[in-house]
């Protein structure tokens, strides 16, 4: 798609894979400003049912509106491609953030992750699971706001049935019951969560392996290497907090966000 024009944009590189699409760097040619757009091939039009939840998760992207959530601007159809354009963040993802820094420091980690905690807070509060709390999907902007994205997983409070149409998630980061494709709450966000910031404090995603299978064994039987042997300059009480997060048991974890983040903040003020 790189240098096509698709409606009033014209398509300028590829970003990144999502789970449902491509995205890409586009320039609104009306509006004048860089965007970020999101196409979805549709040889079946909407008979498709990952195209029918790509919709709704579009169309949920243009009507939650949270200063920590990664704003849509438009979706549409062209040539048998559905789109949806977004805002284009500024300094990129974390995940590739991560790529060259490795290990983030305490501050870095706070300010992070007390921005991604009000954008999950705020749909936890519309009935809404995420299912894929992830680098890739934590967007960097200006002034070191930080913002959520990417609903193409969602899953909303109730349904049982998605797991056997929708991909599961992202191997490295799904909580063990996701795997299991048992009923998910909101504790199984506080678990790819915390295995991101495990990954921004120790340099490393606790579990890995050479294939999927293995890692998602891994995520089910194994315990994580301590995080303090990864980074021994990580205070216990944040560990504690961490591994906590990591838990194989949802009820184990914590029971929602506040309790986290309660925890969260009090383990970085020691």
């Amino acid at each position: 798609m790189e240098g096509r024009k698709l409606g009033k944009y014209h398509i300028e590189r590829f970003i990144g894979q999502g789970s449902m699409g491509a995205v890409y760097k586009a320039r609104d040619l009306v509006k004048e400003e860089d965007v970020a757009i999101k196409i979805v091939e549709s040889k079946g039009w909407r008979k498709d049912k990952k195209v029918q939840h790509f919709l709704r998760s579009a169309k949920l992207t243009l009507i939650l509106h949270h200063p920590h959530l990664v704003k849509g601007l438009e979706m549409g159809r062209k040539w048998k491609r559905y789109y949806l354009a977004m805002e284009l963040a500024t300094r990129g993802s974390l995940a590739n953030y991560l790529k060259g820094k490795m290990k983030l420091s305490l501050e870095e980690v706070y300010n992070i992750v007390r921005q991604i905690i009000r954008a999950l807070h705020f749909i936890h509060g519309k009935g809404i699971i995420h299912r894929d709390i992830k680098p890739s999907n934590i967007l960097l902007f200006d002034n070191d706001v930080v913002k959520l994205s990417d609903f193409d997983l969602f899953h909303p409070s109730g349904r049982k049935d998605l797991h056997k149409v929708l991909p599961k998630g992202t191997p490295h980061y799904m909580a063990p019951e996701q795997i299991k494709g048992e009923p998910l709450t909101p504790a199984s966000d506080i678990y790819s969560l915390g295995v991101t910031i495990y990954q921004m404090l120790g340099g490393e995603p606790p579990y890995k392996g050479s294939s999927t299978e293995e890692i998602l064994i891994k995520h089910l039987n194994f315990s994580p290497t301590p995080l303090r042997k990864l980074n021994p300059d990580i205070p216990p009480e944040v560990e504690d907090c961490i591994m906590r997060c990591l838990e194989k048991e949802p009820h184990k974890r914590y029971s929602n966000l506040s309790e986290f983040w309660e925890a969260f903040h009090k383990a970085f003020q020691r």
